[in-house]
């Protein structure tokens, strides 16, 4: 799948947004930005790097430029909400003692449910 441009300057356009306002904010935070660089990636002639793709996004407000730009993973996408992937990074932040302390609240629900599987076992084919 390739970057699609048109998304970047539908998105420019909602947020209400000017070439210029984008190509200083960039310019301000050290990337290369033009006028004309900003309708290069708009026309799909080139691609922001992955700072400018995050800057554009935030003052666009776009919260999920993955998705936003169609390149979520089907598989993942089809399996995480957004909520159990909030979950996932929080963790992932959490100190080693939080870690245990999630793992072990999570290995205890996991034991009780087992305990109730037997009964539907035979539903779903299992074993």
């Amino acid at each position: 799948m390739s970057f699609d441009g048109s998304k970047l300057k539908q998105a420019r356009i909602k947020a209400g947004v000017s070439v210029q306002d984008i190509s200083d904010i960039l310019e301000a935070k050290g990337i290369r930005a033009k006028k004309n660089t900003i309708y290069s990636w708009e026309n799909g002639n080139s691609q922001p790097t992955p700072d400018a793709l995050l800057t554009m996004c935030e003052k666009y407000h776009i919260t999920d430029p993955l998705d936003y730009f169609g390149y979520h993973n089907e598989i993942l996408s089809n399996k995480l909400s957004y909520q159990e992937v909030d979950l996932a990074l929080a963790y992932r932040r959490a100190s080693d003692d939080d870690r245990i302390a999630v793992e072990a609240v999570l290995r205890k629900y996991r034991e009780e449910k087992d305990e109730a599987l037997p009964q539907n076992e035979e539903a779903l084919n299992i074993g």
